[in-house]
């Protein structure tokens, strides 16, 4: 899916496995900048505003 959709990066069963953070933000911010196309990841407490958008996605 993410290389189909032109993912900027590598990806290998292993970073999909068991990501690192940085390697789940980006690939959490492609896709949802798929659903949003001016989403911008934020800043400051990713790991609370991340459970709130996908909450907001119903």
């Amino acid at each position: 899916f993410l290389v189909e959709r032109g993912f900027p990066g590598s990806i290998t069963v292993k970073s999909l496995q068991s990501p690192s953070t940085k390697e789940f933000l980006k690939i959490y911010e492609f896709i949802y900048t798929l659903l949003e196309p001016a989403f911008q990841m934020p800043t400051a407490k990713v790991e609370e505003e991340i459970p709130r958008m996908l909450k907001d996605l119903g």
